[in-house]
């Protein structure tokens, strides 16, 4: 991805998210939608060939990626609780299917349905904590998660 300098100096990328940053992309690319349009080529020259991502466990992947949208969407959003409480009314409807995908490919350790519950658990801590202790803890969580990296 690529954008206009001002844009990103207004709208900076999020530093307290480290390492395999799930939906900061996605975050940024939605804050910096604000300041003109963004665009998408399907056959730029450059792009990432392979995510860094794939050495992670589906697990850590998964958990990464629901615990860092309650992260942005309570340093960014609006109204950042409602935004946390219907994530999680997603997680609720998508657990069914997340059983039925882990074991439909038999993966017995059903990685995707505990990254939801484990998510779920963690979420009112991300609520609740000051801006700057979570600031500081956040990266620390992603830091130990994606060095135990369990499977």
């Amino acid at each position: 991805m690529t954008y206009r300098r001002d844009a990103v100096r207004k709208e900076r990328f999020t530093e307290s998210l480290t390492r395999y940053a799930a939906g900061e992309d996605l975050d940024a690319s939605y804050r910096i939608s604000r300041h003109g349009a963004l665009v998408v080529a399907p056959r730029a020259k450059l792009f990432h060939a392979q995510s860094s991502a794939a050495r992670l466990s589906r697990y850590t992947r998964v958990m990464l990626g629901l615990t860092n949208f309650a992260f942005l969407y309570r340093i960014y959003g609006k109204r950042p609780h409602a935004l946390v409480k219907r994530l999680r009314r997603g997680i609720y409807r998508r657990m069914f299917f997340d059983v039925i995908t882990d074991l439909g490919r038999l993966r017995w350790t059903v990685p995707r349905l505990r990254a939801d519950v484990d998510a779920l658990r963690i979420f009112p801590r991300i609520e609740n904590m000051e801006r700057s202790a979570l600031d500081e803890w956040y990266p620390q969580f992603q830091t130990g998660l994606i060095d135990r990296n369990p499977s």
